[in-house]
């Protein structure tokens, strides 16, 4: 197991602590565990969520394009 100094200021210790009374978990505790949940979420995220994220201008085409098509064709 590995160690390591996290600097904190009074008022986030604080808080922490707090957060992890109401968890009814010792801090160390509430960190493991928010770390844990904090992969999992990123583990089971949408693979295409931020896809375009660097393309802005492609994903305005795109958009505006649509519009177009759903002003010019009737769904009916």
């Amino acid at each position: 197991m590995t160690t390591i100094q996290l600097p904190l200021d009074e008022e986030t210790l604080n808080r922490a602590r707090l957060a992890a009374s109401r968890q009814d978990a010792d801090l160390e505790t509430m960190i493991v565990n928010i770390v844990v949940k904090l992969a999992q979420s990123q583990e089971t995220a949408d693979p295409f969520h931020g896809m375009f994220g660097d393309e802005p201008e492609l994903v305005d085409q795109v958009v505006s394009e649509a519009f177009d098509a759903r002003e010019r064709d009737t769904l009916r």
